[in-house]
């Protein structure tokens, strides 16, 4: 199964991720910026205990609809491509066929949560939406992944401008005018669904009619994107499980705080690796396709580099500016605990993101994704059996130390599993560079930052301190991206 697509690649180790989709990581990071005001302006408006409520429901029924439907989108961004829409169109008949049955059971599930008593279910009506919310928001991944399968980057840009424009306009206007988490829920399943309505244009595929779809295809599907679906599903069951213990023990108020500071950190940190994901893993099947399985292996290693030298500072420097960030954005129901909060949690949302975007690859790219469970696995143990022991001296932060220290441990686990499984060649020319960029960054926000949180400190320290990683890692090119840039720039034609 081949992958292609209408992009010029670029001579250099970062390749075309400086051509022509650089416009579609731009659209999909300035449209995350509407998901993060979004966050913060629920929590504004709900508050810490109805904010609780809300991201306590989100994240359990996030971690049942999401991975249910997560594991057909891993197949469509693997096997899904315009040559396959041409040659295969069982391929998509599949996917879309597999993913109107999980669908539908996913609906018969919602019809049950009320009678499955408040003890497990809280309040059965919020319940309920957050299913149904969590469910939509799994389609429209569905669809903006066959978007980023056939290189659409018109088409993914629209779709994910309209999703994020019309969740921020509606759910922050109901909640500012009702202060409802269900109303607020209801909301986004309005919006949500408009975007696939409006949005199905751009994704249709005649060819592919249901009758086509094919049982061996389906396990196929299945053997690669099970795997990758059961990790997934461990991650988000960890974050479900943090929230709801941190509310059983300490009341929603305080899992409403907790949740802001996991949420935004996600969003700050996570979101950031998974902009370069939308084009650096489709790069790597491609390659694959083309060039063989050793070319796509070394294109991991590069896409590796790039990870990490653009997730680090990220991390880094939201940990740094962490309490102007407080002061400047965050409600004031929510500060002090965010900070605390914010920096007992990064170093897991950092781990978390290094294995899904930068590790996780070597073995998508060989085929074998089963090796993805045991660290996610662990982590989940970890944070349980930690969790529960931390708590019971540390209170509610025990719980977010207990996180951060799983998740780094399922890093170091994934690392050498994949030397041992699935190596691919690393830079450490490139590792080191980027080692020696973060230290100049750190200095430079330091000196600027000052004794005061404030706006004035915030944009000191977001200026200065990016402008000296940018020159000292182009300085030292870090991860090939100075000779990448050059050679685009040699490439674009001068005007006369």
């Amino acid at each position: 199964m081949s992958k292609s697509g209408p992009i010029k690649a670029v001579r250099g180790p970062f390749g075309p991720i400086v051509g022509d989709f650089v416009g579609l990581v731009a659209s999909f990071l300035v449209n995350s910026l509407a998901n993060f005001a979004l966050g913060l302006l629920l929590a504004f408006f709900l508050g810490p205990s109805r904010f609780g409520l809300y991201a306590v429901a989100v994240a359990g029924a996030g971690a049942l609809a999401s991975p249910a439907i997560d594991w057909v989108r891993h197949a469509a961004t693997r096997f899904y491509s315009d040559t396959t829409r041409a040659e295969d169109p069982a391929i998509r008949a599949t996917l879309d066929a597999t993913v109107a049955g999980l669908v539908g059971g996913l609906g018969l599930i919602a019809l049950l949560l009320p009678a499955l008593g408040p003890a497990l279910t809280g309040d059965p009506v919020v319940a309920v939406l957050a299913l149904a919310f969590c469910t939509l928001s799994a389609l429209f991944d569905y669809g903006s992944a066959l978007a980023r399968a056939r290189f659409l980057e018109r088409a993914y840009a629209r779709l994910v401008i309209l999703r994020n424009g019309l969740m921020l306009v509606l759910m922050t206007a109901t909640a500012a005018l009702t202060r409802d988490p269900s109303a607020v829920l209801a909301a986004g399943i309005v919006a949500l669904g408009a975007c696939l309505v409006l949005g199905r244009g751009d994704l249709r595929d005649p060819g592919a009619r249901w009758t086509l779809a094919r049982r061996d295809l389906a396990r196929a599907f299945a053997f690669y994107g099970v795997p990758l679906m059961a990790a997934g599903g461990f991650a988000m069951v960890q974050a479900f499980y943090n929230r709801a213990a941190v509310a059983a023990a300490f009341g929603l108020a305080e899992a409403g705080k907790f949740s802001l500071a996991y949420d935004i950190g996600v969003r700050i940190v996570a979101v950031t690796a998974t902009a370069l994901d939308v084009l650096l893993f489709q790069l790597a099947v491609r390659t694959d396709a083309r060039e063989g399985r050793e070319a796509a292996l070394a294109q991991v290693g590069r896409n590796l580099a790039v990870v990490l030298a653009v997730l680090l500072p990220t991390a880094l420097g939201y940990g740094l500016v962490i309490r102007s960030f407080e002061a400047v954005f965050v409600p004031a129901d929510y500060r002090g605990a965010y900070a605390a909060y914010s920096l007992a949690l990064l170093p897991g949302l950092t781990a978390w993101a290094l294995m899904q975007f930068g590790l996780s690859p070597a073995f998508q790219i060989r085929g074998r994704t089963s090796p993805m469970l045991l660290p996610n696995a662990a982590a989940l143990a970890g944070t349980v059996v930690l969790g529960t022991l931390l708590a019971e001296t540390m209170g509610p932060m025990g719980h977010a130390i207990a996180f951060s220290l799983s998740m780094l441990g399922a890093l170091v686990l994934t690392a050498v599993m994949v030397v041992r499984q699935a190596p691919v060649p690393v830079s450490w020319r490139s590792v080191a560079s980027t080692g020696a960029a973060l230290a100049a960054m750190a200095a430079a926000v330091l000196a600027v930052a000052g004794p005061e949180p404030s706006l004035a400190a915030l944009g000191a320290s977001v200026a200065v301190g990016g402008t000296v990683y940018a020159a000292v890692s182009l300085g030292l090119d870090v991860a090939g991206i100075r000779r990448a840039l050059a050679a685009r720039l040699r490439r674009v034609p001068r005007p006369s």
